[in-house]
């Protein structure tokens, strides 16, 4: 088979693993709103699974490319290198690639600014009940505050 056949099957490849990572990210979007912290657990679970897909298709990638005699090269000198169809095929996928590539960077700052957010929420209420007079004590057992007009004596002869 030709390389750069293989080289197209991995473009592919990895378009594939990015459409799934952009669904999972959006779901983690909604996730987040809905503030269902055991779901968006499972969903970052998932995303490591897709992480350790693209890994693979890495090193395969790197290994072809190193067969092509071309390990130092980007995907743009990869695919000027290829002749008449096979170079269009090539530049096409890649434009989808790098479409895919930006889609999953704009859904990924998406969660993160939510999760942010949500962050500087949990902050200022922290801020909030630490400021508040009844959050200064330490309540015994029963729930009920000390009293701190009682003085403590206590005789240092022995």
């Amino acid at each position: 088979m030709d390389q750069f056949v293989q080289f197209k099957k991995i473009i592919t490849e990895y378009i594939k693993i990015l459409d799934q990572i952009i669904i999972l990210e959006n779901n983690k979007l909604k996730t987040i709103a809905e503030n269902d912290v055991n779901s968006l657990d499972k969903l970052i679970k998932d995303e490591q699974v897709y992480i350790l897909k693209l890994k693979g298709i890495d090193i395969k990638r790197e290994k072809l490319q190193k067969e092509m005699n071309m390990e130092d090269f980007s995907f743009s000198e990869i695919i000027s290198a290829a002749d008449g169809d096979e170079k269009q095929l090539l530049k096409s996928d890649y434009e989808v690639l790098l479409r895919k590539a930006e889609e999953l960077k704009a859904a990924s700052d998406n969660s993160k600014l939510s999760i942010e957010l949500n962050l500087h929420k949990i902050d200022l209420l922290l801020s909030s009940l630490n400021s508040n007079a009844d959050c200064q004590y330490v309540y015994d057992k029963n729930g009920t505050k000390p009293n701190l007009n009682t003085s403590h004596f206590a005789s240092k002869k022995v």
